[in-house]
This record gives structure tokens, sequence and C-alpha cells, in this order.
């Protein structure tokens, strides 16, 4: 199926680098092109756990909680080391998850949440989560 011809020129706001580095904690929101259905299966989901478990070994990060939907997914990061970088981190995932998720595909951009300081308290955290 051909995809349209879509505006690579819009972007979703980033922070800084910084912000993504070190012990940062992130939610990333990363939504299925045109919101499909149908590559969430338990091979597609073994697949995804042990290349999360490698961009975590890799990036020196950690996945409290994840969500799998049938059109998107849910990830928290936390970084845990001081050269944590989640960006590099959410590259290497994309990367590895395209041939998984194929025919279907990421859309262009994942949406990011960095958490702020009052965010991170144990029961704010919670709260994000649900």
């Amino acid at each position: 199926m051909n995809e349209p011809n879509l505006n690579r020129r819009f972007f979703l706001p980033r922070l800084s680098r910084e912000y993504y580095q070190g012990d940062a904690v992130v939610h990333w929101t990363l939504p299925i092109s045109h919101r499909r259905r149908g590559w969430l299966d338990e091979r597609f989901h073994a697949a995804f756990r042990e290349l999360m478990l490698h961009t975590a070994a890799r990036e020196g990060l950690f996945c409290p909680t994840y969500c799998l939907m049938p059109d998107h997914f849910h990830l928290v990061w936390m970084g845990l080391r001081m050269d944590s970088d989640l960006l590099n981190g959410m590259v290497f995932l994309r990367t590895h998850l395209k041939p998984k998720l194929a025919p279907q595909k990421l859309q262009h951009q994942a949406h990011d949440h960095v958490l702020k300081e009052e965010e991170r308290r144990r029961n704010a955290f919670v709260r994000v989560c649900n």
C-alpha cells in the first residue's frame, strides 16, 4: 500500500538533548502510522521484550513499565548512568523494531514527556504510569 506524501517539515518539539541524558525519566508514546492495527501478537511481544533488554543494556536505561496497545505503545524509561542517552536508545529501538513491525510502520516521530522533578516522586510517578 502506498503511503501518502507526508509533510516531514512538521516535528514535535523536543527539549535540549541534556534533558534526555543521565538520570532522565521520559514517558514515550509511539503510535503506529495511521493508527493501523494487526501487528500486536505474541511473536511481536517476545521480539519487543528482547529488543527492549538489548536497548536497556546498551544505553544504560531501565524501563519500569510499558504498555502495548492495538495502535500504539507507551514506554517509561529511566537513565541509570551519567552517560545514559534516552534519545540514542529511542533511535536504536525504532531502527530495530522496523522489521518486526513490517508491513506496519511507526509514526515518523514519537511523542515524549520528560518527567519534571515533582512528577518523579513516588505517588506522582504512579499517576503517570496509570
